[in-house]
């Protein structure tokens, strides 16, 4: 939030997947209601988990391998982005940020009555110059 707060995360190995030899390390999340703002977005390897708050980081941050330890192998300088199984994968992410409903532009009163007012003030003052 506008704090830095943690506001909603979610680990793709807590989804239960659809059958067997299947992979669910998908993570999805939806924060409807949020007010206009900036808010960071965070994407990172599963069991990397963030702290309260942006400043705190996240519990893996001085581990750049730590996957390395589900193939039993923490010294590992290479293996990192590890499946359960053990085969290594990239470190490639898609993102798709969605609105639920369009959005409209809608004209503000304010700028039509300063409008107005702006054309009945030119009218006035080239009436008072005629006269």
């Amino acid at each position: 939030d506008a704090t830095g707060m943690f506001i909603f995360g979610d680990t793709g190995s807590s989804h239960t997947c659809a059958g067997p030899g299947s992979y669910c390390w998908d993570a999805q999340f939806s924060y409807q209601g949020a007010a206009a703002g900036h808010y960071t977005l965070v994407l990172s390897q599963d069991d990397n988990l963030p702290g309260p708050s942006l400043a705190d980081a996240f519990s893996r941050a001085a581990e750049p391998h730590y996957t390395a330890v589900y193939l039993g192998q923490p010294e590992s300088t290479t293996l990192q982005f590890v499946r359960v199984d053990g085969d290594q994968r990239t470190g490639g992410w898609a993102l798709d940020v969605g609105a639920a409903a369009a959005v409209t532009q809608v004209p503000e009163p304010a700028v039509g009555w300063l409008l107005l007012s702006g054309l009945g003030a030119v009218g006035w003052l080239r009436r008072r110059r005629s006269v």
